[in-house]
């Protein structure tokens, strides 16, 4: 996308912020955006020049109604990303400009670098107390997304 919002040609395209910085350095690993209600979601992942894996997730909360939750869980080195419509209290599973599932519910693989650590050395990656509710399949989303694996 070429788009530069307000700023002209003192402002950068998402091919140049690629082209020069995320893509350089390899403790980058995820970018994330928004505020684009066209395209509203979307997905891709790229290789920096280190070899690194770097997930690029474009998300538009369609004007308040929705909410994206990542769910961060090192231990399977993954990260679920989960769409919720929070007016009609249920998933996103596409809209007339996305229509793909895959764009609004998905997993990303990451390595975490966590092999062969005991579960007592990951105290820190804990969630916070008041955050109890994540670590539980909240509304049934463990199941709807045991098949985006």
């Amino acid at each position: 996308m070429l788009w530069k919002k307000i700023h002209g040609e003192r402002g950068n395209t998402g091919q140049e912020l690629w082209d020069e910085f995320f893509s350089r350095h390899e403790n980058i690993v995820m970018v994330l955006a928004g505020d684009q209600s066209r395209t509203q979601a979307m997905r891709m992942h790229s290789e920096g020049v280190h070899g690194n894996m770097v997930h690029q997730l474009m998300f538009d909360n369609g004007g308040g109604r929705n909410i994206r939750l990542l769910r961060f869980m090192p231990q399977e080195n993954r990260i679920e990303a989960i769409t919720w419509d929070i007016q009609e209290a249920k998933l996103v599973e596409g809209t007339s400009r996305v229509p793909e599932r895959d764009q609004w519910q998905f997993i990303m693989k990451h390595d975490f670098g966590l092999s062969g650590e005991s579960n007592s050395d990951q105290r820190h990656l804990r969630p916070h107390p008041a955050l109890k509710w994540f670590g539980r399949p909240m509304f049934g989303l463990g199941t709807a997304l045991a098949g985006a694996a």
